[in-house]
């Protein structure tokens, strides 16, 4: 596939720079504010190209490495993007089934992660005029196929995008956890050159969904008025999500094998309502011959 000029610029860019390794705590940021790119943060749960996790086991990767952060004394917030949703799905990972997984996986994360200060918006200008960020802590593009796809150029342009406007950029596939140390790859603005422009990708089409409250109103029930807990609380979000997601995929197919995925799909989400992170490891057992 032939490479446009801006992508071109953006992978000599990338050679060209040399980031420092250095402790994020001690030597960069202190307990100053930082942002944490969000999309980039759905590089831990899924870290193998086309690969998909699990909502249980993402949500414990992400928890983990952002109490690691504040364990070692890490002031951040986290930044969501709209326009950046389709970084989510890694080149390669193909049909709706695998993608539309990710996307659910990262609305979960948004919700579920709130309590990290966090701001979700189509533009940062906002939230720049109104917060004093030292650097930005993000995935840099070539740990997905060495910047060779669609999707690792367009980390590299939000980086570079970042440096021409001024900000340093902690690269976070380069993070390592040492001790109470948290050393990084990083470098600063000052090795950005000029702005770099690349082709937006096209946005992928959707398949059409109905919300629960439709689904409701079709069985004759007022939407919001039913609970499938036993509690008879309502749904949150992220179980009122989760069961969008599932009532839309039985309408396309509801064979036995999907009932039964979908079942122990309620299962999971039950668990993650009732149990804490602790309470869900399962007794391993040992048999002896």
């Amino acid at each position: 596939m032939a490479q446009n000029g801006g992508e071109a610029e953006l992978r000599a860019w990338y050679q060209a720079i040399s980031p420092l390794r250095v402790d994020l705590v001690g030597d960069f940021a202190g307990k100053e504010l930082f942002a944490i790119h969000g999309d980039s943060l759905c590089f831990i749960v899924s870290p193998k190209r086309g690969s998909t996790s699990p909502l249980l086991h993402a949500i414990h990767a992400v928890e983990s490495f952002l109490a690691r952060l504040e364990q070692r004394g890490c002031n951040f917030h986290i930044l969501w993007f709209r326009d950046h949703e389709h970084l989510c799905v890694p080149e390669g990972v193909s049909g709706d089934a695998a993608s539309n997984c990710l996307r659910l996986s990262r609305i979960i994360l948004i919700k579920h992660l709130e309590h990290y200060a966090q701001y979700s918006q189509a533009g940062w200008r906002p939230y720049l005029a109104q917060n004093a960020v030292q650097f930005f802590l993000c995935l840099d593009g070539c740990a997905l196929d060495g910047c060779a796809s669609p999707t690792g150029v367009q980390y590299l342009e939000f980086i570079h995008h970042i440096a021409f406007h001024g900000y340093s950029v902690a690269l976070m596939n380069s993070l390592d956890f040492v001790s109470s140390k948290v050393l990084v790859s990083a470098f600063s603005p000052s090795s950005c050159g000029n702005e770099i422009r690349i082709e937006k990708p096209r946005p992928s089409p959707r398949t059409q969904i109905l919300a629960v409250s439709e689904l409701e109103l079709d069985l004759g029930l007022e939407p919001g008025s039913w609970s499938p807990w036993a509690d008879g609380k309502p749904l949150s979000v992220k179980d009122a999500i989760s069961f969008t997601a599932l009532c839309n995929m039985l309408l396309v197919n509801s064979k036995r094998g999907i009932r039964a995925c979908a079942a122990a799909y309620v299962l999971h989400l039950s668990a993650l309502r009732h149990c804490s992170l602790s309470q869900r490891s399962c007794m391993v057992t040992t048999r002896h011959a």
